[in-house]
């Protein structure tokens, strides 16, 4: 391994550790909340009930979000500063793991302490979305790049249509459709549908990565 790999690594990794710190500041805050807003319920077991649904929430979203800001924000800085687009993809992956591994952590310890073990199950499958939405946050950032707003568009609307397909299910049926039939999936077929389109959003990011030019 070069040594401007190792460079390229350690950004990507300092950086992966300061925006788990960002976002363990956010639910230390949210945990101040609680306690000052208080509860009917029994604080004991409504903040880490709290917790661990936020928290589980925090790894898909943020590393989501982290991940979409990557290609136009820390790509590009790294890029100019001579680094492969190799050892780019390569560190985006290492700040995606950081924050699912760190938050999943952190959130399963107290899980496994505080609540039953239906919460470990629901730590379980954000950690596997949070995988997921990295990945795909970062194909998305690559395409923003390119197409700007048009893809914003493209993605809202797409969001508004799965939307609107859910709650007309539970409006006629009771339930959400899409929420019955995920939860119809046998245990071992989950992780690996997960880990197949995480593998093929990153081939994809790596491919978009490939000719990505500084700006």
């Amino acid at each position: 391994m070069s040594d401007l790999s190792k460079r390229t690594y350690k950004y990507y990794l300092i950086n992966g550790l300061k925006n788990y710190g960002i976002i363990l500041l956010i639910e230390m805050l949210l945990i101040l909340e609680w306690i000052l807003i208080g509860s009917d319920e029994d604080l004991k077991e409504y903040i880490p009930r709290m917790f661990v649904m936020v928290g589980g929430l925090f790894t898909a979203i943020l590393n989501g979000i982290y991940s979409m800001y990557g290609p136009g924000w820390y790509d590009s800085l790294t890029l100019s500063m001579g680094a492969r687009r190799k050892d780019i993809f390569v560190g985006q992956l290492i700040k995606q793991l950081i924050i699912v591994v760190c938050n999943t952590v952190v959130v399963a310890v107290v899980a496994s302490i505080f609540l039953s073990k239906f919460f470990m199950y629901y730590v379980y499958a954000t950690a596997l979305m949070g995988l997921v939405t990295g990945a795909a946050g970062n194909v998305i950032g690559h395409k923003l790049r390119r197409h700007g707003k048009v893809v914003i568009m493209v993605i809202v609307l797409g969001c508004a249509i799965l939307g609107g397909m859910i709650g007309v299910g539970a409006a006629i049926d009771g339930n959400a459709i899409l929420v019955t039939n995920v939860a119809s999936i046998p245990p071992i077929l989950f992780p690996i549908l997960i880990i197949l389109l995480f593998v093929g959003l990153e081939a994809w990011g790596y491919k978009l990565s490939k000719t990505m030019m500084v700006r």
